[in-house]
């Protein structure tokens, strides 16, 4: 939590979902669309049919780092999970921000507590996906250079 606290990782995230929070609208996107995005964003992502969820795999040396992206009809939701040698770390983007937000104020109030990140449209849903991956990206480092073996 420290490397993720390091880079304001819970209050950039819960920044973004407020300022987007009045995006309600279902843009009826199909999974080709979801696709075309996350093709264009510079990692691969794989869709896992089975868990309806896209997923990216990134092996570095003791760890692997995996970023989901479970996508509803008008929110996307981040899993990053830090896979080790001893088990794995993490979380979806809203309960790591929370329990940051926790962390940092005993008694936080946010409503709601755990938000997704909002879109409206396939421009919405590229600029929440670059949001996203923005903070992956800038923690990736972070993660990597930590001794976890």
């Amino acid at each position: 939590m420290d490397i993720l606290g390091s880079i304001d990782f819970g209050a950039r995230y819960y920044a973004y979902c407020d300022a987007h929070a009045g995006l309600s609208a279902d843009p009826k996107l199909q999974r080709a669309d979801y696709e075309r995005v996350l093709n264009a964003s510079g990692l691969p992502f794989k869709y896992y049919a089975s868990e309806r969820f896209f997923g990216h795999r990134d092996p570095r040396g003791a760890v692997t780092l995996a970023l989901n992206a479970v996508i509803s009809r008008k929110d996307l939701e981040l899993v990053l999970a830090i896979i080790r040698p001893q088990g794995t770390l993490g979380g979806t983007f809203h309960g790591l921000s929370h329990r940051l937000l926790t962390e940092a104020q005993p008694d936080p109030v946010h409503t709601p507590k755990y938000p997704r990140l909002p879109f409206h449209s396939l421009t919405e849903f590229s600029a929440a996906l670059d949001f996203g991956l923005g903070l992956y990206r800038e923690a990736l480092p972070l993660i990597v250079e930590q001794n976890w073996e």
